[in-house]
């Protein structure tokens, strides 16, 4: 169980730096990097950048904000099913069909605090304040509402069967 906190608490951890890979067949424009990096830093409320440089020619390297940096986490959950918070820890966005619970009051565009459920046990479609075991993995944008994500349900609307015949509820109109 100790290997486990100890992973956790690295996971948690924000590397000290992020190296990306650079198409150099495309243009790459450093001025854009810095607008880039400039409009992060109005965002986080920071007055330095964070120090980058080129370990070669296509490999960028990005050392990571400074630590006295306060993020804005928001007052609202999403939930992410525990596959999707692993990938979120590694660095990926959340995409809708791992979002388990939402509350139903979030607005588009609305700071919110990621979680991620432990055990699998959140429902898809939670509504209230999730109260299982969670580990908190970020926070984002909003991007998506409620009604957007659980309304229409995840079964796909069937329009023709292998078989020809009448679905039930096609049936049930002849009654």
């Amino acid at each position: 169980m100790e290997t486990i906190e100890h992973i956790k608490l690295w996971l948690e951890e924000t590397p000290d730096h992020t190296c990306f890979r650079v198409n150099k067949l495309r243009n790459f424009d450093e001025n854009e990097l810095k607008r880039i990096l400039t409009a992060q830093s109005y965002e986080l409320k920071s007055t330095q950048l964070p120090h980058y440089y080129f370990l070669k020619p296509d490999c960028l390297i990005i050392d990571r904000w400074p630590d006295n940096i306060i993020v804005n986490s928001g007052s609202h959950e999403v939930i992410v099913d525990p596959s999707c918070g692993a990938a979120v820890l590694r660095g990926s966005n959340v995409f809708a069909p791992g979002v388990m619970g939402l509350a139903s009051d979030c607005k588009l565009d609305e700071v919110v605090k990621i979680f991620s459920d432990i055990d699998g046990k959140c429902k898809r479609g939670l509504k209230i304040e999730y109260t299982g075991r969670k580990q908190y993995v970020g926070c984002g944008y909003l991007k998506k509402l409620r009604c957007s994500l659980f309304d229409d349900g995840i079964q796909p609307r069937q329009w023709h069967r292998c078989p020809n015949i009448i679905s039930r509820f096609q049936a049930s109109c002849f009654e």
